[in-house]
C-alpha cells in the first residue's frame, strides 16, 4: 500500500467558516478548512470548483488527509492511488488556471472510489480475494472510464466482500 503525505497545516487561526461565503481555502491548508470541506455534499463540491473557491489538489489533499484518521479503524480503502489522484487533481488546477473557460468535466475534479470489483488501469485490482492480491488491469471498465472523463478523480478502491458475495466485507486483503 502507497502511503500518505501529511502536508504542514497552518492551525493558529480560529475561522467561523459557517461566515465564510464563498470559502477560499489559501495556499497553506488549514486543518479546519480541510475538516470543514468534508461536511459539503458532493455537489456542493462540485460548485465550488467550477467557481474557484477551492482546488481539486485542495479537496484530494483533504480526502486523503480523512482516510489517513480513519482506515486504520475501518479498513475501507484496499488500495489507495495517492500520487495518481494528486497529479490529475494538480494537472486540473493547472488547466483551470491556464484556461479558466476549459471543460472539465461535469464532475471537475471530484474525488471518487470505486469497488474493488471494478477493473481499474493501472491499479490493483483483487476483487475481495487473496488470490487477485497482485492483479492490476492494463484496461478500465467503462463505470471508470466514464467517471474519469467526466473529470472524477480516482482516489482508490473501496473494500468489497470477496467477489461481491454477502453483505458484510470480511476479507484478507
Amino acid at each position: 500500500m502507497l502511503s500518505v503525505v501529511t502536508p504542514k497545516f497552518d492551525i493558529t487561526h480560529n475561522i467561523d467558516h459557517t461566515k465564510l461565503e464563498p470559502i477560499r481555502i489559501k495556499a497553506v491548508f488549514r486543518l479546519s478548512v480541510m475538516n470543514e470541506l468534508l461536511k459539503y455534499s458532493a455537489c456542493d463540491i462540485v460548485n465550488m470548483l467550477r467557481n474557484g473557491d477551492i482546488s481539486a489538489t485542495e479537496v484530494v489533499t483533504a480526502s486523503f488527509e480523512r482516510i489517513q484518521e480513519v482506515e486504520q479503524h475501518i479498513n475501507a480503502m484496499p488500495t489507495l492511488c495517492i500520487e495518481q489522484a494528486l497529479q490529475h487533481a494538480l494537472d486540473l488546477d493547472n488547466q483551470r488556471n491556464s484556461r479558466p473557460s476549459s471543460n472539465q468535466g461535469f464532475l471537475g475534479g471530484l474525488p471518487v472510489s470505486v469497488k474493488d470489483l471494478t477493473e481499474t488501469a493501472s491499479v490493483r485490482t483483487t476483487f475481495g480475494s487473496p488470490i487477485y492480491r497482485d492483479y492490476v488491469p492494463k484496461r478500465s471498465d467503462i463505470l471508470v472510464e466514464q467517471l474519469q472523463r467526466r473529470g472524477a478523480i480516482m482516489m482508490g478502491k473501496s473494500n468489497t466482500p470477496e467477489f461481491g458475495a454477502g453483505a458484510s466485507t470480511f476479507n484478507e486483503v
